[in-house]
C-alpha cells in the first residue's frame, strides 16, 4: 500500500526517495501559492547557501507579474562572496547571473539585492535592513556554521537552538503587520529534538517587544518541487541532502 499511486502518476515510495517530485499532488500548483508567495511581496532570505532558493522565488514572482506590483527580494548569506564561489563552484556564478538578469529586466517587475556576511542572529545591526519591513522572512534549514558539511547533530543541538531563538528575536520586528517567518527543518531524529516551535515561541515571549500577536501558526509539508531550481545544500559544503521529512514552520 505504500506504493499507492497519486494524481501525478508517481507512487509514494518514489516520492519519498526523490524529493524533487511533488510531495502533495493535490496542492501542487507550480507557483508556490501554498505558502502565499505572490507578486508584490517583499521577501528576506537568510542563509540561502548558493542562493538557489532566492532564484526560485525570483522566477515565480516574475512569472506572476501583472505589471502593477513590484516584488522585492533581499537575499543574504553568512559567508563572503569568495567563500561561496569556492564552496559552490558549479552553481553560484550562474545563479547570480540569472538573478541579475531578472532584476535588470523591467518586464519581470522583481528587484533582487544580494548581500554577503550577514548574520541572521544580528539582523537589527545592518543598515541595509533598516528601516524596512518584509512580508516573508525565510531561513531554510537553519544550522550553525560547522565545517565539512556536517549536519547539526546532537553535539551542536543546543547551539542550534540558540541560533533559531536569536534569529526569531531579530526577524520578528522586521515583519509587516501581516508578515510571516518561515523556517524549514527536517523532522526525523535527531532534528525533531530541536523543537523549533517551542524554542522560537519561548524567545518571542521573552524578548520581542511587540503587542503579543506574533505566534506559531503551524507547519506544512515542505515541497521542494514547488521551487525549482532550489537544491538544499549543507553548511559550507556543496553536497545536497534529502528533505522528504521536512516541514515549513510558520510564525506570524
Amino acid at each position: 500500500k505504500s506504493n499507492d499511486s497519486t494524481k501525478t502518476g508517481i507512487d509514494r515510495t518514489t516520492r519519498d526517495k526523490d524529493d524533487s517530485l511533488p510531495r502533495e499532488p493535490a496542492l501542487f500548483q507550480g507557483d508556490g501559492r501554498c505558502l502565499g508567495y505572490r507578486a508584490g511581496l517583499s521577501v528576506l532570505t537568510v542563509g540561502d547557501g548558493d542562493f538557489s532558493f532566492t532564484l526560485a522565488l525570483a522566477r515565480l514572482l516574475a512569472a506572476q507579474n501583472d505589471g502593477d506590483k513590484k516584488s522585492r527580494i533581499i537575499a543574504t548569506s553568512y559567508e563572503s562572496k569568495e567563500s561561496l564561489e569556492r564552496v559552490y563552484p558549479t552553481t553560484f556564478e550562474s545563479t547570480l547571473r540569472e538573478l541579475n538578469q531578472i532584476t535588470s529586466n523591467d518586464e519581470s517587475n522583481v528587484e533582487v539585492q544580494i548581500h554577503f556576511q550577514v548574520d541572521a542572529t544580528q539582523l537589527s545591526t545592518y543598515n541595509i535592513l533598516q528601516p524596512q519591513s518584509f512580508d516573508r522572512i525565510v531561513w531554510n534549514f537553519p544550522c550553525s556554521a560547522v565545517s565539512d558539511g556536517r549536519d547539526g547533530q546532537n553535539s551542536e543541538m543546543e547551539e542550534n537552538k540558540t541560533l533559531v531563538a536569536n534569529f526569531v528575536k531579530e526577524a520578528a520586528p522586521l515583519l509587516t503587520k501581516s508578515g510571516q517567518i518561515h523556517m524549514n527543518h527536517k523532522t526525523k531524529p535527531p532534528f525533531d529534538q530541536w523543537k523549533i516551535e517551542e524554542v522560537a515561541m519561548r524567545r518571542i515571549a521573552q524578548d520581542v517587544d511587540s503587542d503579543g500577536t506574533l505566534g506559531y501558526l503551524g507547519r506544512v509539508v515542505w515541497d521542494r518541487a514547488l521551487f525549482p531550481p532550489h537544491v538544499p545544500r549543507k553548511a559550507r559544503h556543496c553536497k545536497s541532502f534529502s528533505t522528504h521529512d521536512a516541514r515549513t514552520y510558520v510564525f506570524a
